[in-house]
C-alpha cells in the first residue's frame, strides 16, 4: 500500500516480478500491479525492460492490448498498473477446454489485430504465446512487452541475443 493503491491478492509470479490484484484508491477501481522483484531493483537490464514495457504499452491503445494506467518508480520500487483483466490466460483456457474451431478463429484474428497495434506502433512483441494474452471474457489481450522491440531505435538489441521463450520463438529469433 503506497496511499493510493491497496494490494489485495497476489496474481501471478515471474521471472521479473509479481502482479498483483489492487485497489486505486483515487479512481476507485481495480488494477494489476506488476511489481519488479526487490532483488531486481538495482539491476540496470531488469529496470531498464519494465520502464520500456510501460513506454511501449503507453504507445498502444487498441482492445486487444492490455491498457497502462500508471507506472511509478520510487527508487527501491519499480511498478507498473495495467488493466485488470481477470478471465486467466489463453494457456490456462486451453487445458481446461478444447476450443471449437469458430471460437479459435476469431480469437485468431483478435489477437491478430492486437499484434497488429503493437507493430503499428513500432514494437516487436518477441515473446507471443498462450501465456501472454490474458482472456477478459472471450477478448483475447495481448500483454507482457517486456522484451519487445522498438523498432524505432537503433542498437537496442545487442546482435545475437536470444530472447523470449525458444519454443515460441521465430526461426528469426532462434538465429540471432
Amino acid at each position: 500500500e503506497n496511499g493510493r493503491y491497496t494490494i489485495e491478492a497476489l496474481l501471478g509470479e515471474g521471472g521479473m516480478g509479481n502482479v498483483y490484484r489492487a485497489m486505486d484508491n483515487r479512481l476507485g477501481r481495480q488494477v494489476a500491479l506488476k511489481v519488479l522483484h526487490a532483488e531486481l531493483i538495482s539491476h540496470p537490464t531488469a529496470r531498464k525492460r519494465m520502464t520500456q514495457e510501460a513506454n511501449a504499452l503507453a504507445r498502444i491503445g487498441h482492445r486487444n492490448v492490455v491498457r497502462i494506467f500508471d507506472v511509478f518508480d520510487d527508487g527501491p520500487c519499480l511498478v507498473l498498473a495495467l488493466e485488470l483483466i481477470t478471465g486467466g490466460s489463453l494457456e490456462e483456457a486451453l487445458t481446461k477446454e478444447k476450443m471449437e474451431e469458430a471460437a479459435a478463429l476469431q480469437m485468431m484474428e483478435e489477437i491478430l489485430t492486437g499484434l497488429q497495434a503493437i507493430h503499428d506502433a513500432g514494437l516487436v512483441h518477441r515473446d507471443i504465446k498462450p501465456a501472454n494474452i490474458l482472456l477478459d471474457g472471450n477478448t483475447p489481450k495481448l500483454t507482457d512487452l517486456g522484451i519487445a522491440h522498438d523498432s524505432t531505435r537503433r542498437g537496442e538489441t545487442r546482435l545475437g541475443a536470444r530472447l523470449g521463450t525458444p519454443e515460441y520463438m521465430s526461426p528469426e529469433q532462434h538465429r540471432g
